[in-house]
């Protein structure tokens, strides 16, 4: 079953997710920064996704991604939810794949469903596996209705399989949290972040060309928030923040980009008129490659001034990392996946969730601060290096070798 990998100069990867390219979000992302990097240092990288991501990619990518056969996500999902297990449809699937392409490590993505799924049945056949969960599939909190565990079925599930890896990585500290109280053995998980690709924020840009395609003053600071708008991401206090510091100083410019940040509801709106600029940015894409995040959202950070970021919940705040590359100091809360980032009076200041007056003050802090802004930027460049996905990259194949060496009795 495995090939010949004693001697670790390349490895054979299968990275399992059931959403995939061409659909954007953290893991999506992260899924395809690791393969990429990962081929790039002479391994042989696939990734097994769903029928339909398959069709619809039309990506030149340097790995190749790999189909299930059609449908057989939503049976299996509908029978595991009245508690019939048919994971065996999925599961012959993936062995076949493993087989074929002599496949070392499989690395799978969220513990349900691709977890439970497959995680079982490559336990029986000793197939040394890693688990990357990435928030809601492990993460939960019942006042913002969040995480699959929410559902008691799921949550059993999850709690049946979470043992059945051979080691778990974990992006953050707070995710490492929740392994450890579903009974996993810290020996088990390893610290892995999520990463950046630095040099895409290096890019010189035209400053004023972007100000004035936005019709923002040159005399304005101008706030950034990145993300999707969504019940965790806080985006509902932006109208209430940004009003309270109009009062202080009128040449204040916040811009939203993301995901159905339209949505943000604003009963300020005649008082942040002009002041709150809502965009849905598009994706770069020639029909062949593919850049995240793309030429819009790059060039929004680097006109920025200060990056605010009032999250409720993470697994890991990527935009944090992009921030720190684009060189722009950081507000944001003490909520998981955020304090796992950044550190207060560090690489960024930090408000505790919901809390209008202290998020005010630090933006304020740090638009008046230079001195406190260029601490905080220095400190950035400290640490920002590890982010990198090579160095990503390299860690998860550490990861992968001993994993290896586990799966054959060997002590790592």
């Amino acid at each position: 079953m495995l090939s010949a990998v004693h001697k670790f100069k390349a490895i054979n990867i299968i990275h399992v997710t059931f959403s995939f390219l061409p659909v954007i979000g953290g893991a999506e992302i992260m899924v395809h920064n690791v393969a990429k990097a990962q081929k790039s240092q002479g391994n042989e990288v696939f990734v097994l996704t769903s029928w339909n991501n398959w069709r619809n990619n039309k990506y030149d990518l340097p790995y190749k991604v790999l189909p299930l056969l059609p449908k057989t996500i939503s049976i299996t999902k509908y029978f595991n939810q009245h508690n019939i297990n048919v994971n065996w449809l999925l599961g012959i699937q993936l062995l076949a794949y493993v087989f074929i392409k002599k496949i070392d490590v499989c690395h799978l993505n969220y513990a349900y469903m691709e977890g439970y799924a497959f995680s079982r049945l490559l336990k029986q056949f000793k197939i040394p596996t890693i688990l990357t969960s990435h928030g809601g599939d492990i993460q939960y909190d019942r006042v913002l209705n969040y995480g699959m565990r929410l559902d008691q079925n799921i949550d059993r599930k999850i709690v049946k399989s979470i043992n059945n890896y051979t080691m778990l990585t974990a992006v953050s500290e707070s995710i490492e949290d929740e392994y450890i109280k579903l009974g996993v053995s810290k020996d088990k998980i390893e610290l892995i972040p999520n990463g950046c690709d630095i040099a895409m924020f290096n890019t010189d840009v035209d400053v004023p060309l972007i100000k004035k395609k936005y019709g923002i003053d040159d005399k304005s600071s101008i706030i950034l928030t990145i993300g999707r708008n969504a019940p965790t991401k806080g985006f509902g206090i932006i109208p209430t923040v940004l009003e309270k510091l109009i009062l202080l100083n009128e040449n204040i410019v916040w811009i939203v980009a993301g995901k159905d940040v339209e949505t943000i509801r604003n009963d300020l709106a005649l008082k942040t008129k002009g002041h709150l600029i809502l965009i849905n940015p598009s994706l770069d894409d020639n029909n062949l490659s593919i850049n995240i995040p793309s030429t819009e959202i790059i060039d929004l950070y680097r006109i920025a001034n200060v990056f605010v970021f009032p999250s409720k919940i993470e697994s890991f705040g990527m935009v944090l990392i992009e921030a720190m590359a684009s060189k722009l100091p950081i507000v944001t809360t003490d909520a998981p996946g955020c304090r796992d980032v950044v550190s207060n009076n560090i690489n960024g200041l930090i408000s505790p969730v919901d809390d209008l007056d202290k998020m005010t003050n630090n933006i304020i802090a740090l638009l008046t601060n230079g001195d406190q802004a260029s601490r905080i930027r220095k400190n950035q460049s400290k640490i920002l290096s590890k982010y990198s996905w090579s160095n990503i990259a390299s860690q998860y194949l550490d990861v992968y070798r001993r994993a290896i060496l586990k799966s054959r009795g060997s002590n790592v």
